[in-house]
C-alpha cells in the first residue's frame, strides 16, 4: 500500500490538533469524532441530560495504573459556575453514567459544553465512559493544578495512556483530546 507524505501529514494532525467548540455551538452533551477528510464532526446527544437509570460504571482498577498522570494545560481559564453549578459536570456525569459501560469509539470523545467550560472524555482506542473514573480523574487534576483566580479554574486532563483515554476539563475556545 502506498501512503503519500501529505496524506500522512494530514492523518498526523488530524490526531493531534484535538477538538475544539465551533463558533454557534449549542450547549449540550455531544461526541467529537474525526471524518476521514480530517474533518471534525459532533453530534448532539442530549441539550439536558435525563437522570440516568443504569447504575454507574465502577473504575476498572481501584488503583490506576502506572503512567497515569494529571497534565495541567493552563491557557484560557474556565468558569467555576459553568464547570460545576451551570451544566458542564452535571450533564457530563449523566451522561457518562447512561452509557452503561458502551464503549466510545477510537479517536472520539464525549463532552458536555456549558458556558465557557467543556467536561470530556478522550478515546484513543475502545473505552466506556465511568463516573467513578471521571471524578477521581478530575480531583486528581484539581489537586495537581490548584491555581484559581476568583471564579475561574485552570484547565486539566488525567492522561491514562495504558487505557488509552483521558478524562478532562477545559475552557470552551481552547481545543481538547
Amino acid at each position: 500500500m502506498r501512503f503519500s507524505l501529505p496524506a500522512a501529514v494530514l492523518a498526523i494532525a488530524s490526531l493531534t490538533s484535538g477538538f475544539t467548540i465551533p463558533e454557534g455551538l449549542a450547549e449540550g452533551v455531544y461526541t467529537a469524532s474525526i471524518n476521514d477528510d480530517g474533518t471534525h464532526n459532533f453530534t448532539l446527544i442530549s441539550d439536558t441530560p435525563s437522570a440516568p437509570s443504569v447504575p454507574a460504571l465502577s473504575k476498572r482498577a481501584t488503583t490506576w495504573p502506572s503512567g497515569t498522570k494529571p497534565v495541567c494545560t493552563g491557557g484560557t481559564m474556565l468558569g467555576h459556575y459553568d464547570f460545576y453549578d451551570g451544566g458542564a459536570w452535571g450533564n457530563f456525569w449523566s451522561h457518562c453514567q447512561s452509557l452503561g459501560g458502551t464503549k466510545i469509539g477510537s479517536g472520539s470523545s464525549i463532552f458536555s459544553y456549558w458556558g465557557n467550560a467543556v467536561a470530556y472524555m478522550c478515546a484513543y482506542g475502545p473505552n466506556p465512559c465511568s463516573v467513578v473514573e471521571w471524578g477521581d480523574a478530575v480531583n486528581w487534576a484539581q489537586n495537581a493544578c490548584p491555581y484559581t483566580s476568583g471564579a475561574y479554574v485552570e484547565p486539566a486532563y488525567l492522561n491514562i495512556p495504558s487505557w488509552k483515554k483521558s478524562y478532562g476539563y477545559t475552557n470552551s475556545k481552547t481545543s481538547f483530546c
